[in-house]
């Protein structure tokens, strides 16, 4: 479980979207490496548990170029539409009027698309996905949990990043019949324990990013 973690991470790492230059983007032409381009005009949080990386918010007119790489990469740079007539370029006579930067990006996952596969799978979406599944599975027919309740350890897990499930796994070790206190934690202080870890950590990924930017610190 603590590799399904670490493979997670580092995939989750990998593909978050990433703010890029127009310059950036003429490189992914270029070399060929753009698989997918959408607009959008900001991005879903998906279902909201914490293995899913954010997700473009799809619209016709929106400011924002999203393009993935055949790395798996996610980038995007705000590129605004030109209105219709006002010297947008136009693929075709059904098609609403195109930036020259998101025409040259379509074309080139086009041409890219016809040369290989553009098939991907989403490596730290199923990894996330097989640890969640695990932890439940655990934590619903294994042995009762000592330090907390399992509905405890439920909201616990729902924590960012994971770290509630690496808590889990870390504190219980449901395998190691380790034995604990007699009055186990609520599903209450579990819920709060998770509203009070989702500010802490986001104020810490931040802070973390206004430092060291957003190459390192994605978001």
């Amino acid at each position: 479980m603590a590799a399904l973690w670490v493979t997670w991470a580092t995939g989750t790492w990998w593909e978050i979207p990433r703010e890029a230059s127009r310059d950036t983007a003429r490189g992914d032409i270029a070399a060929g490496r753009v698989a997918e381009v959408v607009r959008a005009d900001g991005w879903n949080d998906g279902d909201g548990i914490w293995f899913n990386n954010p997700s473009a918010r799809l619209s016709a007119d929106g400011v924002y170029l999203v393009w993935t790489t055949f790395s798996g990469q996610v980038r995007y740079t705000l590129d605004g539409r030109p209105a219709a007539g006002l010297g947008g370029s136009v693929s075709d006579t059904t098609d609403p009027p195109t930036t020259a930067l998101e025409a040259g990006l379509r074309a080139a996952a086009r041409q890219a698309t016809e040369d290989r596969s553009s098939t991907r799978w989403s490596v730290p979406g199923i990894a996330g996905g097989a640890l969640w599944l695990a932890f439940l599975m655990i934590l619903a027919a294994g042995p009762a949990p000592r330090q907390g309740t399992r509905v405890f350890w439920f909201w616990v897990g729902l924590a960012s990043f994971g770290l509630g499930v690496l808590a889990w796994l870390g504190t219980e070790r449901p395998w190691a019949g380790l034995a604990g206190p007699a009055r186990r934690r609520s599903g209450w202080l579990g819920l709060g324990y998770l509203i009070v870890s989702t500010i802490v950590v986001g104020v810490l990924t931040l802070g973390l990013r206004l430092v060291s930017g957003g190459t390192l610190v994605p978001g």
